[in-house]
């Protein structure tokens, strides 16, 4: 499947800025986070949910190109402190480059009016 969108035929939209979903590949792992009330110390090997997951550090790799890290130095909500960055082709088959310092409160607000609901905040694991 592809997502497109907007103008389909915008470049973003096109081959091979746009690939469909079932050709992209990755493996994420998130180490350092809260679960139930306690720190899990020993690394995780994440879903395919969400592009980053919710740790103090998170990276995931994958085929055809993709490298997406975030680190997280702070358990506040709405100060800035997740850095979240990568180059490759996302779960959705769009090609992105990310560069980006957000709080919890940003990240859940989302882009274009599209919000991010039921993300983990804090260092509680799970999507983000």
């Amino acid at each position: 499947m592809k997502n497109i969108e907007g103008n389909p035929d915008d470049l973003l939209n096109q081959f091979p800025f746009l690939i469909d979903t079932d050709s992209v590949k990755s493996v994420g792992v998130a180490w350092l986070f809260k679960e139930n009330g306690a720190w899990s110390l020993f690394p995780r090997l994440t879903g395919n949910d969400s592009l980053f997951y919710n740790s103090v550090f998170f990276v995931r790799i994958g085929f055809p190109l993709c490298f997406f890290l975030s680190l997280r130095w702070s358990s506040s909500t709405t100060q800035k402190s997740l850095f979240q960055t990568g180059i490759g082709w996302k779960l959705n088959g769009r090609f992105a480059i990310t560069f980006r310092v957000q709080s919890d409160t940003t990240s859940a607000a989302g882009s274009a009016g599209r919000p991010n609901v039921g993300q983990a905040t804090g260092f509680d694991y799970g999507t983000h």
